[in-house]
């Protein structure tokens, strides 16, 4: 009896409350990874260089820089001197068509020039300039020629009064020249036209 009573008047004895203990820490939440950047739009594509007659204004300056190269480029083929006279009883004639490569080139440059002088955009207008430089080069390798056929006419001339040979210029290097001087009239054209003036 005295036991069980012990028992019953002290349960707290037998049942402890638990201490109180801090619930465990949470842990954060990994980041979430940061976005890739976007790649960048394409560049739009810029417009196809398509050339039409439209994009060309032939004035005069343009028409006479072609004009120029054309006659240049046929005076090339078209001889440049001629031989004629008599040896040993026979007559002797020939004649020397364009022997420097470099003119025809420069005749077509000038054709090149004056159609790029009639391209519309103002930065291809100084072509003028680059006909200009081609004509006087063109009259320096003529004017070298020139020197070349009077030295060959002067070594001859002792031989051309006692065989009748005769050396004279050919058709083909007056033509030339004349391209070479319609090219210069081309590029004052083309000054004229690119500063607003007229010049002839």
């Amino acid at each position: 009896m005295e036991g069980n009573h012990m028992a019953t008047e002290n349960p707290g004895d037998l049942q402890q409350p638990a201490p109180d203990v801090p619930p465990p820490p949470v842990a954060p939440a990994p980041a979430s990874p940061a976005p890739a950047p976007a790649s960048p739009a394409p560049a739009p594509a810029g417009p196809a260089f398509n050339l039409t007659a439209a994009d060309f204004k032939f004035t005069r300056a343009s028409i006479v820089m072609v004009a120029a190269g054309i006659i240049t480029v046929v005076g090339y083929f078209l001889p440049w001197a001629s031989v004629s006279g008599k040896v040993l009883g026979q007559n002797l004639g020939s004649s020397v068509a364009g022997s420097d490569f470099l003119v025809a080139l420069l005749g077509i440059a000038m054709i090149a020039g004056g159609a790029v002088f009639a391209y519309h955009p103002p930065q291809f207008k100084i072509a003028w300039i680059a006909v200009g430089i081609i004509a006087i080069i063109a009259l320096v390798v003529m004017l070298r020629y020139f020197g070349d056929y009077n030295n060959a006419k002067s070594a001859l001339g002792g031989l051309g009064g006692l065989a009748g040979i005769s050396v004279d210029l050919g058709l083909g290097f007056l033509i030339v020249v004349v391209g070479a001087i319609v090219a210069i009239v081309g590029a004052a054209l083309g000054r004229g036209e690119t500063l607003g003036r007229r010049m002839f």
